[in-house]
């Protein structure tokens, strides 16, 4: 099953309520209370220690584009 960075916000907060404080969370995982911060906000993308602590991984894909007239559209 497929997660986006929003899924993982979510479950996110809904871990920091359980431990009690986003800064406890960024405890039990290992990283700074910001940088979690950061990833909840969408600042950051998940990644490391935040994405396995979730039993993730992170993939990045990349999709072809459009060419009209020999240029570049999204």
């Amino acid at each position: 099953m497929k997660h986006d960075s929003e899924y993982v916000r979510i479950r996110l907060r809904a871990l920091a309520v359980i431990a009690g404080s986003q800064r406890a969370l960024a405890k039990q995982i290992g990283v700074s209370p910001t940088f979690l911060n950061d990833i909840i906000l969408g600042k950051r993308e998940p990644a490391g220690k935040v994405v396995s602590f979730l039993g993730l991984q992170r993939r990045v894909t990349y999709e072809p584009i459009r060419r009209v007239g020999g240029k570049a559209h999204g």
